[in-house]
């Protein structure tokens, strides 16, 4: 009997390590339960300059930042820091806005407060609350450069939190802890942790607003991230955190680098750092995933040792067929690098067998017997003469497990691979989107896919400003395929000067991505005169021009949308058209020719 529940709990124990929650949140620390806040402004697909209405929350909570008016919306730049993108605000008027309510205690934010537009004498608040009473912001007022939080200066006597800056308690980012200082035009991570968990119902980002008006306490800067989580970290969880912003963003970390994969020379595995670690029984981190790859059960963690992983962002395309072993039809484009250290960052280090789980939920048909994780053992940089590891485990939902991985060390490559690319093609996304002129009067859409899994249609979306777009046509996908197919459209009616164009990619379940932005810029033929009046106007136009180019007249607004339905036109003779434009708001508008667009002002 006593037999039986022992054998009983055992399944017990091993179904719920297969069905818990994997530490998802930054570095692989943290779940939506904890990590309540997690903005990344990688996560934004606009043009470069662009005004931005919403931060999108990869928490997992919604916890979306939000701002209504144009006026008030910091812009969107790409490739600031280290390839990453920030969130950009003037120092004047720029704020997001959040209303929901959510826990905070522990704060880290990746940032750069820019000279010329910060204000000198005044307090520009990063994030939080401040009619609740917590916030974090720079603090200039004085002449000095000082963080605060809660309204007074950090680490003063009654303060209500402490800085995770660089010292003997958290070794990090930054100056001194009694003395953490910002500087102008440099990038750097502030991090701070409240005395006690408080729950926040209206928090923002880049003001005080809204118990200030606007204009007031504004902050002036970038910002690449921002976390926030309702808890505590550990001392193992926060060095794991600063070393995933440390290796994405190529900032210096004083004290406890673990992760030398980011280095130049060691191929700047920079994406999805994540890590377990140990300080001691009571500081531990031990189950931990980035991207698709989750480790986790080490047999062997002792005091002061780390195991680190990121990669060098790849494409997940099994497409390489050339090194991998013999034994194996293809492999992942991307590549894993490991470290395996102490807090002495030394790599005599041995944190035992390792369980590996790759989450391939998007992959569409996967055979557990067809996979190989391929680790490269003798550190050349290359998998073709390894040996594959077999043995993958289906623990359902698409996660696949190596147990007991025993040759993993420090300093080693590793990815995942198949023996077989026909039931198991490790399916892949977009490989190419292109946009280009042709003819002067239309724009070729070209992109291809080497495999695809569940794909019901493409679309193929146009703008004029980079953030409001039209839809230019639907594209039938291939379904599910294992082959690389082309794909080919044209927009006959685009818009002349600059314009931009994206795709989406729909699934038959309704899930959608978008590609990255394409610019085009479309030059007239040739310039032809076209004569509009009155300019501005209150109602009618008369466009004077050639036959040719008065056969198609149409109307847009600056939202790019045709409203021609809602004018109406009158050809006085073949080379003179009266349009009414009286039902239409007042506003710009653009009148499109064959050849040449003009705008036009209605008031």
């Amino acid at each position: 009997m006593q037999s039986n529940m022992k054998n009983n709990l055992l399944i017990l124990l091993l179904l719920l390590s297969n069905i818990m929650l994997a530490q998802t949140g930054p570095g692989g620390v943290g779940t939506s339960t904890i990590n309540t806040l997690w903005l990344d402004a990688n996560d934004i697909s606009q043009v470069d300059g662009s005004p931005i209405s919403s931060w999108s929350d990869r928490s997992g909570n919604s916890n979306n930042a939000t701002q209504g008016t144009a006026a008030y919306q910091p812009r969107f730049d790409s490739l600031i820091v280290n390839g990453n993108s920030v969130v950009r605000f003037d120092g004047t008027n720029d704020y997001f806005d959040d209303a929901r309510t959510y826990n905070a205690r522990t704060f880290f934010s990746v940032y750069n407060i820019r000279s010329g537009i910060q204000q000198t004498s005044d307090l520009g608040q990063i994030w939080g609350s401040y009619s609740e009473g917590w916030h974090v912001s720079y603090d200039a007022r004085s002449g000095g450069g000082t963080w605060s939080f809660d309204g007074r200066p950090a680490l003063n006597s009654g303060n209500t939190g402490r800085f995770g800056l660089n010292g003997a308690n958290y070794g990090g980012f930054g100056a001194n802890p009694n003395s953490p200082n910002w500087s102008y035009n440099q990038f750097d991570v502030v991090s701070v942790e409240f005395n006690a968990t408080r729950t926040l119902t209206r928090q923002v980002i880049g003001s005080l607003v809204p118990s200030f008006s606007v204009g007031e306490h504004q902050y002036g800067g970038d910002v690449a991230e921002v976390i926030v989580y309702n808890t505590t970290l550990n001392l193992a969880q926060r060095i794991i955190v600063e070393n995933y912003l440390s290796a994405k963003y190529g900032l210096t970390l004083s004290a406890n680098d673990l992760y030398i994969g980011d280095n130049v020379a060691k191929g700047n595995h920079d994406y999805e750092v994540a890590g377990i670690g140990r300080i001691d029984a009571s500081n531990i981190h031990n189950d931990a995933q980035g991207g698709i790859v989750r480790m986790l059960n080490p047999s062997n963690l002792g005091n002061n040792e780390f195991l680190m992983w990121g990669h060098n962002n790849g494409s997940l395309q099994s497409t390489n067929t050339s090194d991998k072993p013999t034994s194996m039809q293809a492999r992942l484009d991307r590549v894993w690098r490991v470290s395996e250290r102490n807090t002495a960052n030394t790599a005599s280090v041995d944190v035992g067998n390792i369980d590996i789980r790759w989450d391939l939920s998007g992959f569409g048909a996967i055979t557990a017997s067809d996979l190989r994780l391929l680790i490269d053992n003798d550190k050349d940089g290359l998998f073709i003469n390894e040996t594959p590891i077999s043995g993958a485990i289906s623990l359902g939902g698409g996660i696949y497990e190596f147990q007991n991985v025993n040759t993993l060390d420090d300093d080693e490559q590793f990815t995942l691979g198949t023996i077989n690319t026909t039931q198991t093609p490790l399916p892949i996304d977009l490989i190419s989107f292109n946009a280009s002129p042709n003819d002067h009067s239309s724009v070729i859409l070209q992109w291809q896919t080497a495999a695809e899994i569940n794909n019901d249609f493409f679309t193929v979306e146009r703008s004029i400003n980079g953030f409001d777009w039209v839809v230019v046509k639907n594209i039938d996908g291939a379904g599910n395929s294992s082959k690389i197919i082309n794909y080919k459209t044209v927009d006959n009616n685009p818009y002349f000067g600059d314009s931009y164009y994206r795709l989406k990619q729909t699934d038959f379940d309704g899930q959608f991505k978008y590609s990255s932005i394409k610019s085009v810029k479309l030059n007239k033929k040739f310039d032809v005169k076209i004569e509009i009046y009155p300019n501005p106007t209150s109602d009618k136009i008369m466009v004077v021009g050639s036959k040719v180019q008065l056969s198609e007249v149409r109307i847009f607004n600056m939202l790019g949308l045709d409203v021609s339905a809602l004018t109406t036109m009158n050809n006085d003779d073949a080379s003179t058209l009266s349009i009414d434009l009286s039902q239409l708001v007042n506003g710009i508008y653009f009148v499109k020719t064959n050849i040449t667009a003009h705008k036009v002002y209605k008031k």
